[in-house]
């Protein structure tokens, strides 16, 4: 039986393809292969971000406050205000430009409180002393680029707010009354503390200190079996319009731009005094002595010119001076005089030391000054 042969269509006349869809196909067939089951699990291509990452910003370092406090019986000690105050005011300024004559302010007056054994549980303490959560307080980070910071502070019984004398003298000033005869009493103010990028990130130490000084003079024998008797003693300014202050007003100012990097102390209304220093200091094993182990507690007093010694020995005066290098009296400062009575029967300064109460006393057989 003969098979029936379906008829062989005409052939259809053949179609060159274009450049664009000879791409296009191939680009198919490319696609097509990548999808083939060949593929390791798991290998499938990340798609495309519609935006490229935002970087990790840098790690914010807070300012966060420790103190220190002078203690005038021993003077190679350090101590915290938190042994006389818990907490005080901070004020913090940076300067922004390189040549540091404009400001920003940074801390305005915020209070910094102390509380034993809370070191190192919020960021913004590392020391026992916290400023955040205090009334609408909030922490405060250092500024990378600032060019340099300003900060200093005060306890809360100082008399009045800092404020700003004028914009020309870029300077935060505060007064208030002091009688240096009752120091116990005094509040405290620290000294500027000056940060440049060195310093950044790390806890601010603010020294505290008390607005006087305290002085003695003391003698000392070339011959201490000599029988020598000394009396009419008298230490003061050489210039007899000037007289040692006791009581008035002392002003703190805290330069905020320019190249001044530490606090001027300045005394006005002087409303005490005395004109002479008439007591040396001694030891003496008597208990009830009034006049042993004599300091005197004055105002901070600066330029005073020179100082004269007059003492009778033996019933002859004598006299020397002491040169006016040596007679500026700062804040947080004790000084000693020593005067020498010499194998000849005259009087000579022996030395002088002074001592920032936080550092090592100083002394050394010609004066010596630490200011």
């Amino acid at each position: 039986m003969r098979k029936s042969i379906s008829p062989i269509s005409p052939i259809s006349p053949i179609r060159l393809i274009s450049p664009i869809c000879l791409i296009g196909l191939i680009c198919l067939i490319s696609l097509t292969a990548c999808s083939s089951g060949d593929d390791v699990a798991g290998d499938e291509p990340s798609p495309t971000p519609v935006n490229p990452p935002i970087p990790e910003p840098q790690t914010e370092t807070a300012i966060t406050f420790r103190s220190g406090l002078a203690d005038e019986e021993a003077v190679t000690r350090a101590t915290g205000l938190e042994e006389v105050k818990t907490s005080f005011k901070v004020w913090a300024y940076k300067n922004t430009d390189a040549a540091q004559t404009d400001y920003q302010t940074v801390i305005d007056g915020y209070t910094v409180s102390w509380t034993a054994n809370t070191a190192n549980t919020t960021t913004s303490n590392t020391n026992d002393w916290e400023y955040v959560g205090i009334s609408d307080q909030t922490i405060k980070y250092w500024d990378w680029s600032a060019k340099a910071y300003r900060f200093f502070g005060m306890t809360g019984d100082w008399t009045n707010e800092p404020y700003e004398v004028n914009t020309a003298n870029r300077a935060y000033t505060t007064t208030t009354m002091v009688d240096a005869r009752t120091p116990a009493a005094l509040p405290y103010f620290s000294k500027l503390r000056y940060c440049t990028n060195n310093d950044y990130g790390k806890t601010v130490q603010l020294v505290f200190v008390q607005p006087y000084s305290r002085v003695r003079f003391m003698f000392t024998y070339s011959y201490p079996d000599a029988n020598i008797m000394l009396t009419d003693k008298s230490f003061r300014p050489t210039d007899n319009t000037k007289t040692i202050p006791l009581v008035g007003k002392v002003t703190v100012s805290y330069p905020l731009t320019g190249a001044a990097t530490q606090e001027a102390v300045s005394l006005s209304n002087i409303t005490a005094k005395l004109s002479d220093l008439t007591q040396d200091y001694y030891e003496s094993t008597d208990e009830n002595d009034p006049n042993r182990q004599k300091w005197y507690y004055v105002l901070p007093a600066q330029d005073q010119g020179t100082y004269t010694l007059t003492v009778s020995m033996n019933g002859e005066k004598r006299t020397t001076v002491v040169p006016a290098e040596y007679m500026n009296w700062k804040p947080g400062y004790q000084y000693t005089y020593i005067f020498k009575i010499t194998e000849e029967g005259g009087v000579e300064l022996d030395s002088v030391s002074s001592a920032f109460t936080e550092w090592t006393e100083q002394e050394a057989n010609h004066p010596v000054y630490n200011w």
